[in-house]
């Protein structure tokens, strides 16, 4: 069992279930159950909720630990209050026996193959085959990895066998003897930390060691822009590192900040409008979201598909859209073929995501959407 006083996680999801907040992530470290109270920061704020139940796949959990995607049902907040990227602990108070504080120095890495000394936001990961279901056992096509960014020798692989997802990381080689205590990273398919290997680059390289010269040329290729012009385009668009990205991903970010003049650049230098991220949502979905009308158009008129679930909730653009209470954004995908019957994970459809909002319900019902 984990110490609960390391409890850590990153919003990626916030949305309401049944009248409930629900506040969807994967743990990246430590333990949380029912009853906790928890911190929520971010977004200049910091807030305190208790959490009165854990979900994943709609059952009821008593607890949840590092590697567990799950969403939490908390009260003490509302959704207007929350969002994506706000990281959640452990009140102090609920910290019981907690170590001291480890030094900032003492949280880095060590690599058994060079020495070379660096933090989880600076090495290299891979998911393999981003958009693909995360328990495909047997099938060899998940296996999370962290590579060292000075040698590229592998530091941590993904805990999954023939038949079995650990759903946790262990460490590669002898990483684990000169790392004693040292805490792993969020889950592959979690954002803010590491640096994504693009998908294009992975059958290119061995399962334990990275090329990481290769793979800093790898990430310009493929582009019918100029390598100034892709590089100047890449650094216009926030969160986005312009040392490993790609097209895929850079529409991705660019959905996720509304950058609507960016998008049909970066489609019509090769990137795919209906790519999927590690965390299975596509541009779409992303600026369904969000709210970005404009581009949600742009990615519409580029042939993204209004119809795409994603992977672990099984929300569609609309729903999400729904969720987030955009009327604008609901009538352009309605407009291009969404279809308001499906449903996500819990079963709900757009019209139940939109109760309470007469107006937006009105929209759904007119377009096909039943009560």
């Amino acid at each position: 069992m984990q110490d609960n006083s390391s409890f850590q996680m990153e919003i990626q999801d916030p949305f309401v279930l049944k009248g409930s907040l629900v506040i969807s992530g994967m743990v990246a470290s430590g333990r949380v159950c029912p009853g906790d109270e928890i911190t929520i920061q971010g977004e200049g704020t910091t807030l305190q909720a208790k959490v009165v139940d854990i979900l994943k796949f709609a059952q009821s959990l008593p607890a949840a630990e590092a590697g567990d995607q799950v969403g939490l049902v908390i009260e003490g907040v509302e959704l207007s209050q929350v969002a994506r990227g706000m990281r959640i602990s452990l009140t102090a108070e609920e910290i019981e026996g907690a170590e001291a504080a480890v030094e900032p120095a003492d949280l880095l890495i060590t690599c058994a193959a060079c020495n070379a000394r660096f933090d989880w936001k600076d090495s290299f990961k891979c998911t393999d085959t981003p958009g693909a279901a995360r328990h495909t056992i047997s099938q060899g096509d998940y296996l999370p990895r962290v590579f060292c960014p000075q040698c590229g020798q592998m530091v941590l692989e993904w805990h999954i066998t023939g038949s079995q997802d650990f759903d946790q990381w262990r460490w590669a080689g002898e990483n684990e003897k000169i790392n004693p205590g040292r805490a792993f990273p969020p889950a592959a398919n979690v954002y803010g930390w590491g640096i994504s290997i693009p998908p294009d680059y992975v059958p290119g390289f061995d399962q334990s060691c990275l090329d990481v010269v290769s793979l800093r040329a790898s990430t310009l290729s493929g582009s019918n822009l100029a390598e100034d012009d892709l590089l100047r385009l890449y650094e216009s668009i926030p969160e986005l590192d312009p040392r490993t990205a790609d097209l895929d991903t850079a529409l991705f970010m660019a959905a996720v900040h509304g950058l609507d003049e960016v998008i049909p650049v970066l489609v019509s230098a090769g990137a795919n409008p209906n790519f999927k991220a590690p965390t299975g949502w596509t541009p779409l979905m992303q600026a369904a979201r969000a709210g970005h009308a404009n581009a949600l158009q742009a990615l519409l008129a580029a042939g993204a598909d209004p119809n795409n679930q994603d992977v672990f909730a099984a929300h569609t653009p609309l729903i999400l859209a729904a969720k987030g209470s955009h009327g604008d954004v609901i009538r352009a995908l309605l407009s291009s073929g969404a279809d308001p019957g499906r449903k996500n994970q819990w079963g709900e459809t757009a019209l139940q995501c939109a109760a309470g909002q007469k107006d937006l319900q009105e929209l759904l019902i007119k377009a096909g959407a039943v009560e």
